[in-house]
């Protein structure tokens, strides 16, 4: 065999290695609230004055973020564990000084490539408004600016394999800090992140805020009102592992088995994932 050719094959091998990655989690939805025992009110998750790089992601198991990226010579902050939530007892803060001014994000492990639903809840201070913004990819035209009262933020994000090392990596949260000055302090609060695979809309869209269920709190059944059928509804603990599934449903939930805590509920509908969170008493 020829030198060259022995060169073109190790280039062709080499990239084929390189532009394919391990899927690290493929369980759905992904939920993180904050509430686990392991998430203790005044522990720093981060807390970071180095002026580049990127950070490990303190997590529970199963892993799904990281690492929290930034740009070089971005920022200064600490993400704090705290009692100031939108739902529950938890949530995480922000704490961040600009040195320069660049977008960073949550980022993921790998996973499949393809489409995925985002949705959190945020807010951020005084400080922030105007300047703290949100969004689930690197435009900032798409980008929302936080207010000072929680929100829910919903979008959708692609995940295509990196044609330089093949990772299937999501970017979660961006923040958009590129025309602010160095040192402007602000912060974010966030809870309730919810990630599930994107389910291709039919041609009667169904919205978050379409399906609705009651009571929350419940004790022994959850009612759903939708605008069409109900496929299947999956009840997911805390950890991720799925509790309950009922195919073809009618309009109540049976949960009267469940352990008193928090879940999160799937609901399939006209070929849609709806999430909804609820507190079993």
């Amino acid at each position: 065999m020829r030198k060259s050719t022995k060169v073109l094959m190790a280039l062709f091998f080499g990239f084929s290695l390189m532009a394919s990655a391990q899927i690290e989690y493929d369980t759905w939805p992904f939920n993180e609230d904050f509430e686990s025992a392991d998430y203790v009110v005044g522990n720093q998750i981060f807390n970071n004055t180095a002026n580049e790089g990127s950070d490990s992601w303190w997590t529970t198991t199963p892993q799904f973020f990281d690492r929290f990226w930034r740009e070089k010579f971005t920022t200064e902050y600490t993400l704090t564990v705290v009692e100031e939530a939108h739902a529950g007892s938890k949530a995480v803060m922000l704490d961040l000084t600009t040195l320069s001014g660049k977008d960073f994000k949550l980022r993921s492990v790998n996973i499949p490539e393809g489409d995925y639903q985002i949705t959190l809840w945020a807010k951020t201070d005084a400080a922030g408004l105007g300047n703290a913004k949100i969004g689930f990819s690197g435009d900032e035209t798409q980008m929302v600016d936080l207010t000072e009262v929680y929100q829910e933020f919903s979008g959708t994000a692609n995940v295509t394999a990196n044609p330089n090392n093949g990772t299937t990596r999501l970017s979660v949260i961006f923040f958009n800090n590129e025309t602010l000055p160095d040192g402007t302090n602000y912060k974010v609060w966030i809870d309730d992140i919810t990630i599930d695979e994107y389910v291709a809309t039919s041609i009667n869209k169904v919205s978050k805020s379409d399906v609705k269920f009651y009571p929350n709190p419940a004790t022994s059944e959850i009612n759903l009102e939708t605008p069409g059928k109900v496929e299947k509804v999956e009840i997911y603990s805390l950890t991720g592992q799925k509790v309950k599934e009922v195919e073809t449903p009618n309009s109540k939930v049976d949960v009267s088995s469940l352990n008193d805590g928090i879940y999160f509920m799937t609901i399939l509908t006209e070929g849609q994932k709806i999430n909804k969170k609820f507190i079993k008493e």
